[in-house]
């Protein structure tokens, strides 16, 4: 990928788009956390009245982006209205995207060996899940919180499958890479978790040379929970013939406990989450509206809630030390 591709990625996703959209409200909260504040938006559709639990999303913007950004590319609002979801977005830090740290920083999240940052945002994800269970106002299921994001937080939100499955029940990562350094030096999946990835074929922002294959996540994921090795696989209906991409589904059967891993190839798609929203100034590549990714990824969750959300893991406070000082924490 050339880095003039990146830069125009990263410089065109600054733009702030609308700031709230469906039937609900958007609270905005800040958290004290090591000295920082740290800032959080809450959808909360016009339905919720705190009578029963509802499940919680945390949606992660991309590098480079922000809250209200997220909301519109992802449209997971629309989702919520008539699903009964709470959704968080949180607000990213400066980091150093490592492949081209001459960029400078950028808004995103602090993963070993994609980002370069001293915060740790696992805690920040803690302490959010924290305040909104605490706040009267809310009611969630923590059997049922779930963690998703495109590029950078896709990214992340594999990250909190390794360091935070105590309290994530499912994770999906759209465009989101994840790197043979981070399986293999830096972190142990502390339980089996359901994974799902999107991914398009023509994604102008991510280098291929430098990540795991298209399917390495979900090939990865597969072996974790006892998966069958060879997915099936499904192509599904090309609904809009005029959209120039298709979309084949991988499904990775007979898993652990029935968990689940799913790989979605776009064929042809860009670094666009699909049926959502993009910009086409923004040079990001092809958007599929063959499906819904945010629909696709809600049903994902439903199937797969947490099934002991009480189990303690380790520090990630310990854990960041640890790797700062190369320390191997795979235990060898």
């Amino acid at each position: 990928m050339k880095r003039i591709g990146l830069l125009i990625v990263l410089s065109a996703i600054y733009i702030s788009c609308l700031s709230s959209q469906g039937n609900g409200t958007y609270p905005t909260f800040d958290l004290e956390i090591d000295g920082e504040t740290r800032e959080y938006k809450l959808y909360v559709p016009e339905d919720h009245d705190g009578s029963e639990a509802w499940p919680l999303i945390f949606n992660f913007h991309m590098l480079g982006s922000d809250i209200d950004n997220q909301i519109k590319i992802s449209e997971m609002y629309l989702v919520a209205d008539t699903a009964k979801f709470l959704i968080v977005y949180p607000m990213g830090l400066k980091v150093l995207f490592k492949p081209y740290s001459d960029f400078g920083t950028s808004n995103g999240w602090n993963v070993p060996d994609l980002n370069i940052a001293t915060h740790d945002d696992v805690s920040f994800v803690s302490k959010i899940i924290d305040d909104i269970f605490s706040n009267p106002s809310y009611n969630i299921d923590l059997t049922r919180i779930h963690a998703t994001g495109i590029s950078s937080g896709g990214a992340f939100s594999y990250y909190l499958a390794f360091m935070l499955s105590n309290r994530i029940a499912s994770v999906a990562s759209v465009s989101g890479p994840m790197t043979d350094t981070l399986i293999n030096y830096i972190c142990n999946p502390v339980r089996k978790i359901s994974v799902f990835h999107m991914q398009g074929t023509n994604d102008p922002a991510i280098p291929v040379e430098w990540v795991l294959p298209l399917k390495g996540p979900t090939e990865y994921w597969a072996g974790i929970n006892g998966c069958n090795a060879i997915p099936d696989s499904t192509q599904l209906e090309d609904i809009d013939l005029d959209d120039n991409s298709t979309v084949i589904l991988f499904d990775y059967t007979g898993c652990y406990q029935e968990n689940e891993v799913k790989l979605y190839r776009i064929n042809g798609g860009g670094h666009t989450w699909p049926g959502g929203w993009t910009d086409p100034t923004w040079n990001l590549g092809t958007l599929n509206n063959d499906i819904n990714a945010s629909a696709e990824i809600w049903n994902f969750f439903k199937r797969n809630p947490h099934p002991n959300p009480w189990v303690e893991i380790p520090d990630t406070a310990f854990l960041y030390a640890l790797i700062e000082l190369g320390v191997d924490t795979n235990g060898d």
